[in-house]
């Protein structure tokens, strides 16, 4: 019934804009980015550099994509009957909202790899694109989906409970929050309580112990920071999903207007 479910969302998925929007949005800001670096003279440097504001930037544009996403989820299931097409499917409530978070979850991680695959690919032409940097790149993204899952969980609930402008204006509060604590000294102390900072924090701090030379113990110091900050990041989403669950299970849809 799971897979089923997924199948059902998967083709929702292909036949909406939403589906572009998740394939242009990550290419599209990939593209941009690369223009710009090929523009910029050749350096030894020029490849961290690249990496350091490709990586910042998109999770900073993330929280404010993933309201995008959701909202139309959200939305797309509201006209198909105020959300009776969902609810009525007669799957198991916490299957049909797995399903949902499994999808929007898969949205995320694939739009994050692919911006990444389409800026390493465009980077290659213009910098000295060393092999190690493919292991930078992989643990930098790898790090932005893990802070970003616990926001999928806290979207998708918004997007069900209080519609599309909900989602949005969450998402670019988000950005903000991302911009300001997490990619800044400002968030140093309070970064780890503030879920919005994480993406960025923990790709910046795999970028600081991959690229830094071994000093310690500054760089046991930022793995440990990593390893705590992953950590709240999984309980934090485990209760979300949880907590979500128990709503939607006694969901009964929400009125026009809400």
């Amino acid at each position: 019934m799971f897979w089923r479910l997924l199948r059902s969302d998967w083709l929702k998925l292909k036949r909406s804009v939403l589906f572009w929007t998740a394939v242009w949005i990550p290419a599209g800001y990939a593209l941009l980015l690369t223009a710009y670096f090929a523009s910029s003279p050749d350096s030894p440097e020029l490849a961290i550099r690249s990496y350091r504001v490709f990586i910042e930037g998109w999770s900073v544009l993330l929280p404010m994509i993933l309201g995008v996403w959701s909202g139309l989820i959200g939305a797309q299931e509201e006209q198909a009957g105020q959300f009776a097409a969902m609810l009525g499917t007669g799957a198991s409530r916490p299957l049909i909202y797995i399903g949902k978070w499994s999808m929007l979850a898969f949205m995320t991680i694939a739009g994050t790899f692919l911006s990444a695959a389409v800026f390493l690919l465009g980077s290659a032409r213009f910098t000295n694109m060393k092999s190690e940097m493919l292991g930078l790149y992989l643990g930098g993204v790898g790090s932005i989906c893990l802070g970003v899952l616990f926001l999928v969980a806290v979207h998708l609930f918004l997007s069900f409970a209080a519609g599309l402008g909900a989602t949005i204006g969450t998402g670019a509060a988000g950005s903000l929050m991302a911009a300001i604590v997490g990619s800044s000294v400002i968030g140093d102390a309070i970064w780890k309580w503030v879920p919005w900072a994480w993406g960025p924090r923990l790709s910046q701090m795999v970028g600081i112990w991959m690229t830094v030379p071994d000093t310690e113990p500054y760089v046991s110091f930022i793995r440990s920071q990593w390893w705590e900050g992953a950590a709240i990041s999984v309980a934090a989403t485990a209760l979300a999903v949880i907590g979500s669950l128990f709503w939607f299970q006694r969901w009964e849809g929400r009125k026009t207007g809400d």
